[in-house]
């Protein structure tokens, strides 16, 4: 009886092993997926301190960015899917009538 019991745990700790495995392969190969589709590009925002990086950062995340890194004083390197978003929306939103942007190349 023993035996068996010790069969049953090791086969159900093995299955769990091994869906853990496979749920960590699936999503580092679709964050590769995503992060090489991705578009960048570099915005000069015309905010009045460093403390209004997150107010804008936040906006670029709601449009739908999918990563943004602040570079002080003023620059954001904004990375996107185009396929979901394009620049043109981006250089649209509504945060940057109150703070002017300006692409960078």
């Amino acid at each position: 009886m023993k035996n068996k019991k010790f069969i049953f745990v090791g086969a159900v700790i093995l299955i769990i092993t091994l869906i853990s495995i496979v749920y960590a392969l699936n999503i580092n190969s679709s964050s590769n997926l995503s992060t090489s589709a991705l578009s960048e590009m570099t915005l000069s925002v015309a905010i009045p301190c460093q403390g209004h990086a997150s107010l804008i950062i936040g906006e670029l995340e709601k449009a739908g960015a999918h990563e943004v890194i602040f570079n002080s004083p003023n620059l954001f390197l904004v990375k996107y899917d185009s396929t979901k978003l394009d620049k043109s929306k981006i250089l649209g939103l509504d945060v940057f009538k109150e703070y002017p942007v300006k692409e960078v190349n």
